[in-house]
């Protein structure tokens, strides 16, 4: 288990929880999870890294990406709410003002929420 990585977890122990608390070198604040991304409960982040200060990241399923179900982000690329199904099928996004596009699945529907 290597703590202060974003892998920080343990594959041997599938209900192992680590909480994990990271410097601002790559915007990590705080890292909670189960099975290194399986399960993982909660990302907080500063506003540094590539997530544009993602608030809370949430998944669970059977591999990095698959069954994540919301990401809220902060100010910078205006993204508030995305919703996610297995395999990176993206099922809705809400945003204010503009919106920067997802390199991860396929856009189902999308709307923009009063500013």
């Amino acid at each position: 288990m290597r703590i202060g990585h974003p892998d920080s977890g343990d594959d041997s122990r599938g209900g192992t929880v680590v909480s994990t608390t990271f410097g601002n070198n790559n915007g990590w604040n705080k890292f909670i999870c189960n099975r290194r991304w399986n399960s993982a409960i909660s990302h907080v982040t500063s506003g540094s890294d590539r997530w544009n200060g993602a608030i809370n990241l949430i998944t669970s399923s059977s591999d990095r990406w698959n069954g994540t179900i919301s990401l809220i982000t902060s100010r910078r690329n205006g993204l508030r709410n995305i919703i996610l199904s297995n395999h990176n099928t993206l099922t809705s996004i809400a945003t204010r003002g503009a919106f920067a596009k997802s390199s991860h699945g396929n856009i189902r529907n999308s709307f923009v929420l009063p500013i």
